[in-house]
């Protein structure tokens, strides 16, 4: 999936560090070696590449990549681990987004 540029300038703005991908890296042999462009399995008979960690060392197990989680998939274990918040503080959230 190639991103418009205008994306790029959206991602810029932010505090993410992003920026375009020429395809033809994508295919280099040297790249799909090192495991730089992973296949991920979504698990619904679709595959889709992603851009893998650009940090390699030799003595670390080669990387395993997941999916993304699917929207609202996480969102009650976000709630608990990282903003701290109780069951019942999640429970009467996702009542009420509901």
């Amino acid at each position: 999936m190639n991103m418009p540029l205008s994306g790029v300038r959206v991602l810029d703005l932010s505090v993410m560090i992003a920026g375009p991908i020429s395809t033809l890296i994508l295919a280099d042999p040297q790249i799909l070696s090192r495991n730089m462009v992973p296949e991920v399995d979504y698990g619904n008979g679709k595959k889709h590449k992603i851009v893998g960690n650009p940090i390699k060392m030799s003595e670390m197990e080669r990387e395993k990549f997941t999916p993304a989680p699917k929207l609202g998939e996480n969102t009650a274990e976000i709630l608990r681990e990282s903003l701290h918040y109780s069951s019942e503080g999640i429970e009467k959230l996702m009542g009420e987004s509901h």
